[in-house]
C-alpha cells in the first residue's frame, strides 16, 4: 500500500500582512476627516473666514512700481527732461 500525502490546506489568495497598512491608512483618513470637520465647525474657523471675507471686499489700491502716488514735484527735484548728467552744453 503506497503512502499518500494529505491534500494541501486551502490558502487565502492574498497576504494578510498587506491588510495592516491598508487598515491604518483608512483609519488615518477617517481620523483626519473628523478633525477637519471639528475644525471647520469651530469659532476659530469662523473668525478666519470672516477675516478673509473682509479682506476680499476691502478696496485697497496697491502702489505701482516706480509711482510715488502724487503728481506734484518738490522744488529741488529736476524734471526728467533736464536731468542729464552728461549734458554737452
Amino acid at each position: 500500500m503506497p503512502l499518500q500525502t494529505p491534500p494541501p490546506t486551502p490558502t487565502i489568495p492574498f497576504d494578510p500582512n498587506q491588510l495592516i497598512p491598508l487598515i491604518g491608512m483608512i483609519g488615518g483618513m477617517i481620523v483626519a476627516g473628523v478633525v477637519l470637520y471639528a475644525f471647520f465647525k469651530s469659532d476659530l474657523a469662523a473668525a478666519i473666514a470672516e477675516r478673509i471675507r473682509a479682506g476680499i471686499h476691502r478696496k485697497k489700491r496697491w502702489k505701482v512700481l516706480g509711482a510715488s502716488g502724487s503728481t506734484r514735484r518738490s522744488a529741488g527735484t529736476p524734471t526728467p527732461a533736464t536731468s542729464r548728467s552728461w549734458s554737452s552744453a
